[in-house]
C-alpha cells in the first residue's frame, strides 16, 4: 500500500474538514470513476458517500479498482450502498431532515448548478 501517496501534514492530518454534503452516485458504472470521485470528495471535504444499484462500491464489488484510483480516499470518506436510489434518498429524508437534496445531470431541462441560488449561500460553516 502506498501511504506516502496521501500527503498530509502531520499536524494537519487529524483536523480533517468536513461539510455537510453527501454525494449519491446512482448506477453510474466505471469503478475508476467511483475512485476519482471518491478522491474529490475527499479533497472537498464531503461527509458521506452513498452508492446505488450497480456503483461499485468499496465494501463490494469493484473494491480493488476503487482502491486504484481513490488513493486511500475510500479509507477516509464514510460510504453506505443502498439497493436502489429511492431507498438512499428515502433514508436522507428520514435521517438528515435538513439537508437539501439536489439532483445533477445532464438533460433538457437541466439548471447550470452556478446559475441556482441555495438556501444555504449565506452560510458559513467554521470549526
Amino acid at each position: 500500500e502506498a501511504e506516502w501517496v496521501r500527503h498530509t501534514d502531520a499536524e494537519e492530518s487529524t483536523k480533517r474538514r468536513v461539510f455537510p454534503l453527501v454525494l449519491v452516485l446512482d448506477n453510474v458504472r466505471s469503478a475508476f470513476n467511483v475512485g476519482s470521485i471518491f478522491r474529490t470528495a475527499d479533497a472537498c471535504g464531503c461527509l458521506e458517500i452513498f452508492t446505488t444499484g450497480i456503483t461499485p462500491h468499496p465494501n463490494g464489488s469493484g473494491a480493488e479498482k476503487i482502491s486504484k484510483s481513490a488513493l486511500g480516499a475510500e479509507r477516509v470518506i464514510a460510504t453506505r450502498h443502498f439497493v436502489t436510489t429511492k431507498q438512499a434518498v428515502d433514508y436522507l429524508r428520514s435521517d438528515r431532515p435538513n439537508f437539501m437534496l439536489v439532483g445533477m445531470e445532464t438533460t433538457e431541462r437541466s439548471k447550470c448548478y452556478t446559475n441556482v441560488r441555495y438556501p444555504w449561500s449565506d452560510i458559513f460553516i467554521e470549526d
